[in-house]
Formats: C-alpha cells, sequence, structure tokens
C-alpha cells in the first residue's frame, strides 16, 4: 500500500500513514516536525488541545517532549529546577471559556500548586460544603452537564472579602472523573473569582479545591498576605490525622520552597505561643528537619490541661512516627522502586541518618506518654538501625499492643524476615500476640542478644 508502513510495537501491527492529520488546529503535516513541533506542544501545553495526542501525531518522545516543556517554561532564564520551570509555566495566561469563564484546561492538568491558584484568585476560603443544588443545565468539554450552586460555610478568608459567612459557587458538574467535585459535608480551601449576581466561581475546573485542616489556625490570621495565610494553614495541615490532607499540605509545602518553609517554622517555633509552638514541632519533624527534636519532645511531654497543646502534643507524636515512613521514602528513592525495601538502613548506606535521632528515640519507649512511645517504635521499625536491636528486644514488652507489634517488626525487618520466625500482619498477630511475641522474645535470648551486642 502506497504511502504506508507497518512496524511492529508490543506485538501488535500498526499500519502507519506517512501524512499526519492537522496537529493543534495550526501545524498540518509530519514535515513541519522539528522545532515547530516545539512551538505546537509548548502551544498545546498552555492551551489545552490534546496534548497527548499532539506528541503521538508529531511523533516525539517523551524526553524530547520534557525538553521543549523546559524550554518554554523558562528553563533557559536562569531557572535552575523542575519547580522553578512549572512556577514560570504557570505564570502564562490560560484560555478561557467566554460563555462560563472557566479554564479550557488547567496548566498542569490535575496537579494543584498553591501559588499559581493565589496569583488567580480573587477570593480564598476555608470552609465546609453546607448542600448542593442544580440549577440549570450547561456545556463543559463540549458535553451537556448539570450546572451546580454549592453554598459553602466559610471558616476563613485568607484573600478578598465575604459577607455573611457564606459563598455560593456555581460551577458545572464536571464530566471529567478528575475535576472539582463539591459534596455536602467536604472541608477544603477554595480558590474562587467573581461570577455573576453575586455568586462566584472556580478558577480551575480541576484544582480549585485543595484538602485543609478543618482546624481553625489563629496564626493564619494574624499573617499580612494571602501567601502567608496559605503557608500557615498549610503548615496547621503537615501533620493532620486525615492522610489525604497532610499528603496534599505536604506537596504544596515543598512546592513553596522546603527551606524557606523550614526557616518559617523554626521562627514560628521560638514564638513561645503553645499552640504555634507545637504547630511548628510537628510540620518541622514531617518536612525531616530534626533540629529542634529536643524541644518538640519536651513539648510533647510536658502535662498540659489546654485542648490546643493536648492536639499539638498528639501531633508531634504522629509526626515523630513519620520519622521512619521518611527514611522509607529516601530508601525506594535511593533504589529508585526498582526492588523491595525491607530494611531502610541498608538501602541507605551511603546516606547516613542524622546522627542525633536516634539517642533521642531511644528513652521514648519508656515515656509515660503511649502515643510518644508508638511514635518511637514506629519510627525505630521503618529505620531498621542494627543499634536499635535492644531497645526493640526490650519493647516487646510493652504493656501496648501497638508498641509491641511495631518492636516485633522491627526486629523481624533487622533480621530479613526469617521464614522461620513468623512476623504476620497486625490483624493476625492481634488474635493471638503472645504467641508471636515469644517467638521473637526466645530468639533474642538464644541468638539475637549476642548477635547484636556488637552493633552497640
Amino acid at each position: 500500500m502506497a504511502g504506508r508502513r507497518q512496524s511492529k510495537i508490543r506485538g501488535e501491527t500498526l499500519i502507519r500513514r506517512q501524512q499526519e492529520p492537522p496537529i493543534c488546529d495550526r501545524f498540518r503535516t509530519r514535515n513541519e516536525v522539528g522545532w515547530i513541533s516545539g512551538l505546537a506542544f509548548g502551544r498545546c501545553f498552555f492551551w489545552g488541545c490534546d496534548v497527548s495526542s499532539f506528541r503521538r501525531r508529531a511523533r516525539l518522545s517523551r524526553p524530547i517532549g520534557l525538553l521543549v516543556l523546559c524550554v518554554v517554561a523558562g528553563c533557559g532564564n536562569g531557572k535552575t529546577g523542575p519547580l522553578d520551570a512549572l512556577a514560570a509555566a504557570q505564570t502564562q495566561k490560560p484560555k478561557t471559556d467566554g460563555q462560563n469563564g472557566v479554564f479550557m484546561g488547567s496548566v498542569l492538568g490535575a496537579v494543584p500548586d498553591v501559588r499559581f491558584l493565589e496569583k488567580s484568585s480573587s477570593v480564598i476560603v476555608k470552609g465546609r460544603v453546607l448542600d448542593v443544588q442544580a440549577v440549570g443545565t450547561t456545556e463543559m468539554r463540549g458535553q451537556k452537564t448539570p450546572e451546580l450552586a454549592a453554598s459553602i460555610q466559610v471558616d476563613s478568608v485568607l484573600k478578598g472579602e465575604v459577607r455573611d459567612g457564606r459563598v455560593s459557587i456555581v460551577h458545572p458538574k464536571d464530566p471529567f472523573p478528575g475535576g472539582v467535585q463539591l459534596s455536602q459535608g467536604d472541608y477544603a480551601l477554595y480558590f474562587l473569582k467573581k461570577g455573576q449576581s453575586g455568586s462566584y466561581t472556580f478558577v480551575d475546573p480541576l484544582t480549585a479545591k485543595m484538602n485543609i485542616t478543618s482546624r481553625k489556625t489563629p496564626l493564619a490570621s494574624a499573617a499580612r498576605t494571602p501567601m502567608e495565610k496559605l503557608k500557615v494553614e498549610l503548615f496547621a495541615s503537615l501533620s493532620d490525622p486525615a492522610a489525604a490532607v497532610a499528603e496534599t499540605a505536604t506537596k504544596q509545602v515543598l512546592l513553596v520552597g522546603r527551606e524557606s518553609s523550614v526557616e518559617f517554622l523554626q521562627r514560628i517555633a521560638a514564638s513561645k505561643v503553645p499552640e504555634n509552638e507545637g504547630m511548628a514541632y510537628a510540620g518541622l519533624i514531617h518536612l525531616g528537619d530534626y533540629s529542634l527534636l529536643r524541644q518538640a519532645i519536651r513539648f510533647a511531654e510536658t502535662p498540659s490541661a489546654d485542648t490546643d497543646s493536648q492536639y499539638w502534643q498528639s501531633r508531634i507524636a504522629a509526626s515523630i512516627g513519620a520519622i521512619g515512613d521518611n527514611r522509607v521514602r529516601q530508601a525506594l528513592d535511593v533504589t529508585k522502586y526498582m526492588r523491595k525495601v525491607t530494611c531502610a538502613s541498608t538501602a541507605l548506606a551511603e546516606h547516613p541518618l542524622d546522627p542525633s535521632v536516634l539517642p533521642q528515640l531511644y528513652p521514648l519507649l519508656l515515656s509515660q506518654n503511649v502515643g510518644l512511645r508508638r511514635g518511637a517504635a514506629h519510627a525505630l521499625r521503618a529505620i531498621c538501625d542494627p543499634s536499635s536491636a535492644d531497645v526493640l528486644a526490650q519493647a516487646l514488652n510493652d504493656s501496648d499492643r501497638t508498641v509491641q507489634y511495631d518492636a516485633m517488626m522491627g526486629l523481624a525487618a533487622l533480621e530479613n524476615f526469617p521464614p522461620s520466625i513468623p512476623a504476620p500482619s497486625e490483624d493476625i498477630f492481634n488474635e493471638n500476640p503472645a504467641k508471636y511475641l515469644k517467638s521473637w522474645k526466645d530468639w533474642w535470648d538464644s541468638t539475637g542478644k549476642q548477635k547484636y551486642s556488637r552493633s552497640k
């Protein structure tokens, strides 16, 4: 067949045409690929056409596509990292739908960036959805879809002005699963712009709703700028009990900048206002900065009748447990997720942990605060350092079952989970803990104590 050729891709025979269909409405043929393809890719990326379709049609590899993005986003202007490139990309003015006044496509797809959203919003509020009602029909992404009005009970206004403590957000029900969806009871940050008849619309149909802590953060109210208010809200969310909230906050804080965030939190910790101090300690630990770990532990161990202080004491304990989780993530990054990590210290032999951390964790296994014991046991289990074997063996006798389980699993990880000594899931362990604890106590007395005494 003239003008066609056959090639084998993943075991399937595909027929390719030499002449390609139109690309992004402007660049028409395969003969115009090259540097023009780069411009076309950039146009697609910023203005919302089908980028994946373009890359396939133009036969661009993924690395070339990323290189084009880097050039368009500003890598050639002294930008040194991917976050800087993305930040530069987000200064581009997005194309809007004239009828609905919403973005045709988010610059980063479904990846939110608080810096971009803050600049694009005229109003930013934090609150809960009271109800959602259909108010008509509209069109979105070429499909007819219900138009909804959501009533939001506003707890905090981070940018702009809101009257009567409520806002109404009018938005189309997005047919795309990754679009913003509002349901009664949802609690979040909402990035808005003014709509018609006193209502508001989202600045971006994919990312204008962001997970955030539902706790009141007085320090955010005292902040001077909208971005500072957002930072404080994110800092307070780093150790939130809701995993989705903590994960979102961590991603956004890293986008804002880890080093500047650490410096900000260190200044907050020096304020000596208990609620702010506790928030700062928990946030620093969560971000992997252990410079104030000793002060954080002292704060968590100090008895207090204040409910806010008690909350942050519990979050500090949970953040201490996250020290181990951070080491596991670091090990996975180092190994590029190419193999299973059973013991983080083995994978991170060339990336040692801050030497001040372990000596501060060991005494916590004897704390009267069960939350701190749990946090320390979880951290030591995941860090998996041979010098921890003795304290983990002692923790097998703890009165708390969670501490016992993490201590047992820490020893199992050090021994690379030997088949001769069972280390089951926590559910199975809880059915008969004495059985499994006895196995590991016997192993410690007969073998482990002598073996790991050399690691001290």
